[in-house]
């Protein structure tokens, strides 16, 4: 591991505290989130989206944690100490271990756009088709193939460096003229087409949902089937294009030699951890079943407090009455 340029790239003091108390209150409700999300809707069934659209998102939810552990946690130590002191193997899992969970979270969204988009325009055909050992083992192959993928460039000399200018890990091959090939495939095959079928899919959600709603309208005032899936689906996946826009037009300008600003390049590495914090919060804001789950653990952990307290009082109160008889008694043994 080492530096990939000579320059010397010094992160200002204001940007330092800015991204520290970003990345400082993000990834502690980052993994809270995402925690509570997998938990509720493993064991309560918290949100109501479909067994299929379930297993999907409890998978996107692992893969999120997997980022903030990998990813973000090492960005903040970055921000605040100024360089990379975590090691080689570290840098390794920042670099091409988070790039292959990045790819395989582009093309899992994707696939989820789509087969919302297929489950509103063809609701019989898709659940006939889209059973959950299909999906299980698509599920699968996706992620072993993105991972293949990525770790491939290693058999051919591609090595993990830390950046300055990004304060980040990251893989050489996108950078190297060896590897031209590559890197535009990965661009185009692996972020530009999946994040173009996420807007499309989305927009056609959308479409339907409003034509849906408009008949509901006007037949007595119906609530439109999977309503909470439709907003839970549009509100991931345009959270995610909007945190990814502004280092997919880094990575992309970087092959046409376009210069961007030093606060431009560790900006667009900080903003992209938005989604990772904001997810759960979109599932709380589209799902009344999350909310009562959400309600139900709180109101728990509140009536456990109050029984503690109690046991506490009855205990002290205990103690207290056992005390003032041993004195009343200790005196009449006195006085007599």
């Amino acid at each position: 591991m080492g530096d990939s340029d000579t320059e010397e790239y010094v992160l200002d003091p204001y940007s330092r505290i800015i991204w520290t108390i970003f990345n400082t209150i993000g990834i502690p409700l980052a993994l809270v989130g995402n925690s509570v999300v997998l938990y509720g809707t493993i064991k309560y069934n918290a949100l109501e989206l479909g067994n299929v659209l379930l297993l999907m998102i409890q998978t996107l939810t692992v893969l999120d944690l997997t980022l903030v552990v990998t990813k973000w946690i090492s960005s903040l130590i970055t921000v605040i100490v100024g360089s990379w002191i975590l090691g080689s193997v570290m840098c390794f899992l920042a670099g091409i271990v988070s790039h292959a969970i990045a790819i395989t979270e582009f093309s899992l969204l994707a696939s989820i756009s789509l087969y919302k988009f297929y489950t509103l325009a063809q609701p019989l055909a898709a659940n006939y088709f889209f059973t959950m050992k299909k999906v299980r083992v698509f599920i699968g192959g996706l992620v072993c193939f993105c991972f293949t993928y990525r770790f491939a460039p290693i058999l051919w000399g591609s090595e993990t460096l830390y950046y300055p200018q990004y304060m980040t890990c990251e893989p050489d091959d996108l950078t190297l003229e060896r590897f031209q090939i590559y890197g535009y495939i990965t661009i185009f095959g692996f972020l530009t087409i999946p994040t173009m079928l996420i807007i499309v899919a989305n927009i056609g959600i959308i479409h339907i949902a409003t034509k849906s709603k408009h008949k509901s309208s006007s037949n007595g005032g119906k609530k439109m089937p999977g309503k909470n899936a439709v907003l839970a689906v549009s509100s991931v996946s345009w959270l995610f294009v909007i945190s990814i826009t502004p280092i997919s037009i880094r990575i992309i300008g970087g092959y046409f030699n376009v210069t961007f600003p030093y606060w431009f390049m560790v900006a667009n590495q900080q903003f992209c951890y938005l989604n990772f914090m904001c997810n759960p919060i979109c599932y709380t804001c589209t799902s009344a079943r999350f909310k009562l789950f959400l309600l139900s653990r709180v109101l728990r952990v509140r009536s456990r407090r109050v029984k503690t307290v109690n046991v506490s009082l009855h205990t002290a109160n205990s103690i207290n009455s056992t005390a003032f008889v041993r004195r009343s008694f200790e005196a009449r043994v006195d006085n007599r």
